[in-house]
């Protein structure tokens, strides 16, 4: 839940803001007054409530703008969304001077108050590492999570960064029985502790697992409905103390995740070369786009490559897209014991692959290596007999 106030005397403007922001159903408006406060009164409710958003009527009186910066001397981290029941260029102009983040002009849609509120809150955060790297499947078993694992491990083990791996996976949460964990806090905890989060809690949270920070999903029967907010404001504190964030995204992508894919520096699309993979990536890619990815940064992982160069090129024609990273298929690794929860040896063309892979994030190679093509098997184009794939129903 996202905390809000608002100050106002303009009853109208006030209310409509209020009906918005009962609209969106994850915004609490705990105060309200229909007033503009004295200096004092405003420094104790800001104290009180602590909120991360202030709506502020810039209409009725030039004294908002002088509230609007005694909030953002106070309070630097608060986004302040001014409203107003006309539009006003030069007004606009001078409420973003005195730190208000966006203006409303009312009455506006509830996308519109939507997207100003997010807006405002990243602005927030501007200047902070662009470090976010997302890794979602093109369908369930394609390898997301194992390439996050592995990369994160590589950024670790061989980069000598530090990276957290988030699983964000709220359905299965492979990670921990991948690693042999068990721990007794999850990123469920994290997200609800979001509000509050200091280091200390922050040390009581993660857990370390092959060298790295892992925050990871809960057991089976713990379930919480979350918002974009919750997300919004973990992914600002943790950004800040690691080198790289990692994030292991479910197939089945909701709102929530908004906030991770906005401000993604990379989106990787991990794919098999096998038909239903490829067919599902095309979907993928729309539905990532159509919750606030950037087209610009979301980037295919081919996995499991048996004929590299073969793979790749058909891979490309069918999504009309390049392949950012080919990674070999590994027998040994995929067929281990399951009790086994170690990693890929790092001496192996996999273990090197995903090494090459965690350097390209940093910018320190431009892409990784073709991997070597073991012996001869059926190519990708026997499952695309006919060059076209069925319409998406």
């Amino acid at each position: 839940m996202l905390s809000a106030i608002t100050f106002g005397p303009n009853r109208l403007l006030v209310n409509s803001i209020q009906e918005l922001s009962a609209s969106l159903g994850d915004l609490w408006i705990y105060k309200t007054l229909y007033s503009y406060p004295s200096g004092h009164e405003l420094v104790q409710l800001l104290n009180i409530f602590s909120p991360e958003v202030v709506f502020l009527d810039i209409e009725s009186s030039p004294a908002a703008l002088d509230l609007a910066r005694e909030i953002r001397a106070s309070q630097p981290k608060t986004a302040i969304i001014g409203f107003t029941g006309y539009w006003d260029e030069e007004r606009s102009a001078e409420a973003t001077r005195a730190g208000v983040s966006e203006v409303l002009s009312a009455p506006c849609s509830t996308q519109t108050f939507q997207q100003a509120i997010l807006k405002s809150i990243q602005a927030q955060t501007a200047g902070v590492p662009d470090n976010i790297v997302v890794f979602v499947p093109s369908k369930a078993g394609s390898g997301a999570t194992t390439t996050a694992l592995h990369v994160a491990a590589a950024l670790a083990q061989d980069l000598h960064k530090r990276p957290l791996l988030l699983e964000a996976d709220l359905r299965s949460g492979p990670l921990a029985p991948l690693l042999g964990l068990r721990p007794s806090n999850s990123t469920l905890d994290a997200l609800e502790s979001s509000q509050w989060m200091t280091d200390a809690i922050w040390r009581r949270l993660v857990t370390q697992a092959q060298g790295l920070d892992v925050l990871l999903m809960p057991g089976a029967g713990k379930r919480a409905m979350l918002s974009r907010w919750e997300y919004q404001r973990l992914l600002t504190f943790v950004r800040t103390r690691y080198d790289a964030v990692l994030v292991d995204l479910p197939e089945l992508l909701d709102e929530a995740t908004e906030a991770i894919l906005g401000q993604a520096k990379f989106v990787y699309v991990v794919v098999a070369p096998e038909r239903s993979s490829l067919f599902l990536a095309r979907r993928r890619i729309n539905e990532l786009k159509a919750v606030g990815a950037a087209d610009t940064r979301i980037r295919i992982v081919l996995n499991r490559c048996w004929q590299a160069e073969q793979n790749s090129r058909e891979a490309e024609e069918l999504l009309g897209r390049p392949v950012a990273v080919m990674l070999p298929n590994d027998e040994l690794f995929l067929r281990r014991p399951i009790s086994d929860t170690g990693l890929v040896s790092r001496e192996s063309d996999l273990g090197r692959a995903f090494s090459t892979f965690a350097r390209t994030i940093f910018s320190l190679e431009s892409a990784p290596p073709e991997p070597p093509a073991p012996e001869a098997k059926a190519s990708l184009r026997s499952l695309f007999r006919s060059r076209v794939l069925p319409q998406q129903s």
